[in-house]
């Protein structure tokens, strides 16, 4: 019971913070005014933002700006409706994609579940939803991942009518960052770099295919 009551103070006082306080965030790319298309990313749980940035970078360099959400304490939960600030100061952008990792991805497919007229896709990495996704989702994990849940992932999968699914052979749940090695993750028979090239090859692809 302590525990729950320190647990409901912690988001209360995380919430009164947040009020009126704007989205803080990092941009990958230089054309983001120009834009047609844009994605969002949401970091994992208590993962620095900086730590997609090798990954990111990737999709930018091919045209394809890049907002990274800050999350307070850099945990999403505390702030799942960062994509709503972002839409709202590029009005801009035409073709909006949601990203995440991990606790990101959830909390990603939870804003498009709700907010789903505003993004033309979803893509997942080593995440899953736990509601019905109306837009195109791209999931991607790695075959050594021994983080992600596979039970909640394969019920997540089943409120998914639109799916691309791509397993990453090799790789595991941390390698999508360059946070270090995760307590309870598998090693990874791949290198980051393989792995990162990877999963920004199958996301530009996606992307592509979503905003045609």
């Amino acid at each position: 019971m302590k525990n729950r009551i320190l647990m409901a103070l912690f988001l209360l006082a995380a919430m009164l913070l947040l009020a009126g306080c704007r989205t803080e965030t990092i941009v990958y790319g230089d054309n983001l005014e120009t834009a047609e298309t844009a994605v969002i990313f949401y970091p994992g749980g208590k993962v620095d933002p900086e730590a997609y940035g090798q990954l990111l970078q990737m999709v930018c360099d091919q045209g394809i700006p890049v907002i990274v959400a800050r999350m307070p304490l850099n945990l999403a939960i505390l702030h799942g409706s960062a994509a709503s600030d972002i839409v709202k100061e590029h009005p801009e952008v035409d073709h909006w994609i949601l990203a995440g990792h991990s606790l990101g991805g959830y909390m990603a497919s939870g804003w498009v579940a709700k907010h789903g007229g505003y993004a033309d896709g979803l893509i997942l990495l080593a995440a899953y939803p736990t509601r019905e996704i109306d837009v195109p989702v791209l999931s991607i994990y790695g075959s050594a991942d021994g983080v992600l849940n596979r039970d909640k992932y394969e019920k997540g999968m089943k409120m998914i009518p639109a799916l691309e699914e791509h397993v990453i052979e090799g790789g595991n749940h941390c390698q999508f960052g360059d946070y270090g090695f995760q307590k309870g993750d598998g090693e990874a028979s791949i290198n980051r770099t393989q792995q990162m090239e990877t999963t920004a090859s199958l996301m530009l692809s996606f992307i592509g295919t979503v905003t045609q």
